[in-house]
């Protein structure tokens, strides 16, 4: 059996999956990674390539041939040489009664008094027990395996964090190392995959959603249902039901109220409005239809401003960044596309900000105190943002606030929907509306926006920036389809 320190991140990363672990290990066939996650593992080689600049000189072991590097590893540990890159490990341990093949590949060692310092270059921005466990795991890893090449502990394990910190961890000994190895041994001798709830958010861009989402989807299952959390959808599964049929056969609402499932460190009942509404949302998943809950509350206004954001998190740049603004006025008197695109330079990112405020100021001065429709809470928490980073000339941004509209809590409070989620792309559907592009969604219109920026072609430059365009007025387009589906329900 072999088992590399990366497994860490395919059990834990973006979120605890056993399952794709699973997957993983045993080589199960993967989708194409799309192209968010090219664009993570671009930003990621080149974060870490930024930084090896500046520790120079460095001996390379990632530029040899495979099968010589742990040797070469080996030899440049014995040399003492002051900075290794992309090192690599290689030992048998007996974990249980599995002998297996530990390896792994330390983005760093930086030899510091009689040892090394084991070092990783990562975007994340933060590193702890509760955000990026996988980071700290495969540092012990390395530790360990340090360790094992040496008979040396390693002086201490650090990262090279997103942000440009350092942050520092204490070896233990390879306990934690060795734990999270035993774990994954576990996984990869079950005789086959073990279940790991689906859910909208965890299953998004993984490479293996033929083998579990998709047919979470095709089977109808609980763990899909919106209400049923991760804890749930396990305390479900262990009672035999799988799927959102068997959960209306087997509860009622006072039943499914008074189930106690996980809730952090203890347990917790599922509680009457949640019961409710799982079971409601189960009825229209099987069903396939939508139930009316109760009128909706929307904003009124002869014309309202659809408002859209398309940004890059701040893991991902030194600050989380809007670039592209999105308006479009609809209703009686609809007015055309009103887009603010940050231009590409060091200033671009105010001047996106500073054409907001004034492509709003017209719109105020048209239309009067309209109000600005979004969907979540996105919109509202940046233009807070940029008040605070850049100003708010004339108060015009203090007045987009005071009027902005959020559509998705009056959606889900006004209607059950079969789908998996009431993000917009599941709910517009429900709308009937249709988009243009085949390919769409925010994730890819970040990796797309990033190309543009990169690429020295011009013509290709304008197409991007082009297909992103399209794609933020179809999502305003989307918004208003939702907003007269919602209104249309009230008879």
């Amino acid at each position: 059996m072999h088992i590399t320190a990366h497994n860490v991140y395919d059990l834990h990363s973006p979120v605890r999956c056993e399952r794709r672990c699973y997957y993983k290990l045993h080589r199960h066939e993967e989708v194409s990674p799309g192209a968010f996650e090219e664009l993570l593992f671009k930003l990621g080689s080149l974060h870490e390539e930024r930084y090896i600049e500046t520790i120079r000189p460095f001996v390379d072991v990632g530029a040899v041939p495979f099968d010589e590097r742990a040797s070469l590893t080996r030899h440049l540990l014995q040399q003492k040489e002051s900075v290794i890159y992309h090192g690599y490990f290689c030992t048998e341990i007996t974990v249980g009664t599995h002998l297996t093949r530990l390896s792994g590949a330390p983005d760093i060692l930086v030899r510091e008094g009689s040892s090394y310092v084991v070092r990783e270059c990562k975007l994340a921005r933060t590193a702890d027990e509760k955000n990026h466990v996988e980071i700290l795991l495969q540092l012990q890893i390395y530790g360990y395996l340090l360790q094992q090449a040496t008979g040396s502990p390693p002086s201490r394990l650090e990262v090279y964090l997103g942000d440009g910190s350092v942050e520092a961890f204490v070896y233990d000994g390879g306990i934690s190392a060795l734990a999270a190895i035993e774990e994954i041994v576990g996984i990869a001798s079950l005789a086959k995959a073990p279940y790991s709830p689906p859910g909208w958010s965890k299953c998004q861009g993984c490479v293996f959603t033929r083998w579990c989402w998709e047919l979470a989807l095709k089977r109808k299952e609980a763990a899909i249902v919106p209400g049923v959390d991760q804890g749930l959808a396990r305390i479900l599964r262990n009672q035999g039901v799988v799927t959102a049929d068997e959960l209306l056969s087997h509860y009622t609402e006072d039943t499914l109220a008074r189930l106690r499932r996980p809730w952090g460190a203890r347990t917790q009942k599922v509680g009457t409005r949640k019961a409710r509404s799982a079971l409601l949302h189960a009825r229209a998943l099987v069903d396939n239809r939508h139930i009316f809950i109760r009128r909706p509350s929307l904003p009124q206004g002869p014309n309202l401003v659809m408002f859209d954001l398309e940004g890059i998190p701040a893991y991902m740049d030194e600050l989380q960044k809007i670039y592209l603004w999105g308006t479009k006025v609809c209703g009686v008197s609809p007015s055309p596309f009103i887009p603010a695109l940050a231009p590409v330079g060091p200033d671009g990112d105010e001047l996106g900000w500073e054409q907001f405020l004034a492509n709003c100021e017209g719109l105020f001065s048209r239309y009067g105190d309209i109000s600005f429709v979004h969907w979540a809470s996105y919109e509202k928490t940046n233009v807070k943002l940029y008040i605070d980073r850049y100003g708010d000339r004339d108060g015009i941004a203090a007045r987009v606030l005071a009027n902005l509209e959020d559509l998705l809590p009056v959606a889900k409070a006004s209607v059950a929907i079969p789908e998996p989620s009431y993000s917009l792309k599941c709910v517009e559907r429900q709308a009937g509306f249709r988009r243009t592009q085949s390919e769409y969604g925010g994730t890819w219109a970040m990796a797309k926006y990033i190309e543009a920026v990169e690429t020295s072609n011009d013509t290709l430059r304008e197409d991007i920036i082009q297909q992103i365009l399209t794609y933020n007025e179809e999502d305003l387009e989307a918004t208003w389809a939702v907003y007269q589906w919602l209104r249309a329900l009230t008879g």
